[in-house]
């Protein structure tokens, strides 16, 4: 910071002796080295908090510049209804006649597997309510 040498410390400490003179210089030499540690320390703080805050705005422009994903675009296409895989993959129509019938089952089938008929009272069969 301040290129002080030799000559100019012997001659500071010489004006400084006659001025103040022999009996008051170590106070002033004690007080002159408190407080160039007190500016060393706040230039030192100043620095490291002006390149804090240097660090601070390059992160938030590195932040701005990257582009990441929404998240809501990754978690809408995992919660879309999917379609029945049994009925949308089967390679049978209604009332086709094809001789594979792997993925589907036969529709006397699907009837007696249906459960029971929601027009029905609870309890009763489908037996009782004809007759």
């Amino acid at each position: 910071m301040f290129d002080v040498g030799f000559l100019e410390l012997a001659l500071i400490s010489m004006v400084a002796l006659i001025v103040v003179g022999p009996e008051r210089l170590p106070a002033l030499a004690r007080t002159t080295g408190l407080w160039i540690g007190k500016i060393r320390r706040l230039a030192q703080n100043f620095r490291m908090e002006l390149e804090r805050e240097v660090e601070i705005s390059e992160l938030k422009s590195l932040r701005e510049n990257v582009e990441l994903p929404d998240l809501r675009d990754l978690v809408e296409p995992a919660a879309a209804p999917r379609s029945n895989p049994v009925v949308a993959d089967s390679p049978l129509e209604p009332g086709s006649t094809s001789g594979s019938t792997s993925g589907s089952m036969p529709e006397s089938d699907l009837d007696s597997k249906a459960g029971p008929d929601p027009e029905l009272e609870s309890g009763e069969s489908a037996e009782v309510k004809d007759g």
